[in-house]
């Protein structure tokens, strides 16, 4: 990645993207990030380089045509811009429509702009919920979501924290196929990053849904740690592979992200240990 260089960065103002941010106005580059609310991503303006290099842009996702105009003249486009499941009201299939509709919003308008590559952020449901898993599996890339299956196997309980989630596995499952299948069709460059649970310090002044869980432990609220074990990483390693994935030309296909097994209460124990205030 050149200093100089134009990149486009989608859902600019949320958690991992405030992140990537930062290291691309680190490297030098001209960064365009467009938000849905500039209340939001003010943290975004006191980055060192902002005031010269950053244009933050607002971008309503579900309006075909809108990245048009922003793409023209960038190098590279990361679309991050996901909903995460969280405290709200929206309804789950509109959560699954709004991942589709958007991600393929963006990948047309970069498929009239043709920015050198794509990196998308994905996430490992994608891969997670698969008749295919067993106590013995190892996951790879070559794993698949099924989304009937994962229907089936997560809550159906209406507008509950499952169902939600469960909407959130499907969308992003759907999204990520049919965003391989543009692609391939439309003879455009793209990476994608599938993460598993993001933790770390935030840039933005929300907390954001995957940290509410530590968030609450610090709180008071969680009287009781689930009885679950999760594979995490840290937020900082996630934006580093995600510009490694542009500069790098060898990079292709899909990475899971993952750096360790943890179950909750050793989560808790950690957490106990680097804060004990």
């Amino acid at each position: 990645m050149g200093s100089g260089e134009t990149i486009c960065v989608t859902g600019a103002g949320g958690f991992i993207v405030s992140w990537i941010v930062k290291l691309l106005l680190e490297k030098g580059c001209y960064v365009k990030g467009t938000v849905r609310s500039s209340e939001r991503s003010q943290h975004l303006l006191t980055l060192n380089g902002a005031s010269d290099r950053l244009q933050l842009v607002a971008a309503d996702i579900l309006t075909p045509g809108t990245f048009d105009s922003i793409f023209e003249g960038c190098d590279g486009v990361f679309h991050t811009a996901a909903f995460v499941p969280g405290n709200n009201t929206i309804p789950p299939a509109q959560i699954e429509d709004t991942a589709i509709k958007g991600t393929l919003n963006v990948l047309e308008s970069c498929a009239k702009t043709r920015p050198k590559r794509v990196v998308f952020t994905s996430s490992f449901v994608t891969m997670k919920f698969t008749p295919k898993e067993t106590p013995e599996s190892v996951f790879d890339e070559t794993f698949w979501t099924d989304p009937q299956f994962a229907r089936k196997e997560l809550g159906d309980t209406a507008l509950s924290p499952d169902t939600y989630f469960k909407a959130y596995v499907v969308g992003k499952t759907l999204a990520e196929e049919a965003a391989w299948e543009f692609v391939k069709t439309h003879s455009l460059d793209m990476v994608v990053m599938n993460p598993v649970m993001v933790a770390g310090p935030m840039l933005q002044t929300s907390v954001n849904a995957t940290n509410e869980f530590p968030g609450d432990l610090f709180l008071g609220k969680t009287i009781v740690i689930p009885n679950h074990v999760t594979l995490w990483v840290g937020v900082k390693d996630v934006a580093k592979a995600h510009v490694l994935a542009y500069e790098n030309p060898k990079a292709e296909g899909r990475y899971i992200l993952a750096e360790r097994a943890m179950h909750y209460f050793d989560l808790v124990v950690l957490l106990k240990k680097l804060f004990p205030q």
